[in-house]
């Protein structure tokens, strides 16, 4: 997902991030977490709203790439889904950074972490990754 702080449904995840808040399209009737977003809940067709996660989050896939697989990226990255802690039907696209010493497991704990993302056709912004709360073996 890029920013697109005049989209309506994107620009409040995009506008948290801004702020280092992790946030997620809700509803708060159901209590259905909606990723990606929309106006309204699938389940009830209530009007979503936003609310504000811990930031903890388990790995669930991700890939590691040497070169640039996304030429709108300047910079080498590791692609992942990740599953938050406190919205766990939901699989958030993004970006993992792992330590040197550290390799990539499945359920890895994870928390979040607010970055400068440089594209070369949108420009900068700040968007949440994740980073491994997992001691290393040393």
């Amino acid at each position: 997902m890029i920013p697109d702080l005049n989209n309506s449904l994107t620009s409040p995840f995009w506008l948290a991030a801004r702020v280092n808040k992790l946030v997620i399209c809700t509803c708060t009737v159901c209590c259905q977490d909606i990723w990606y977003p929309k106006s309204t809940c699938p389940e009830c067709n209530t009007k979503s709203t936003w609310r504000q996660l811990s930031g903890n989050a388990t790995l669930l896939s991700w890939t590691t790439c040497d070169g640039r697989i996304n030429s709108m990226f300047k910079n080498s990255f590791m692609p992942a889904i990740v599953i938050p802690e406190d919205a766990s039907s939901v699989q958030l696209v993004t970006q993992v950074i792992i330590e040197d010493d550290q390799h990539p497991k499945c359920d890895m704990s994870l928390q979040v972490t607010f970055r400068e993302i440089s594209t070369l056709e949108y420009g900068k912004f700040v968007a949440p990754l994740f980073i491994s709360t997992e001691k290393s073996k040393g």
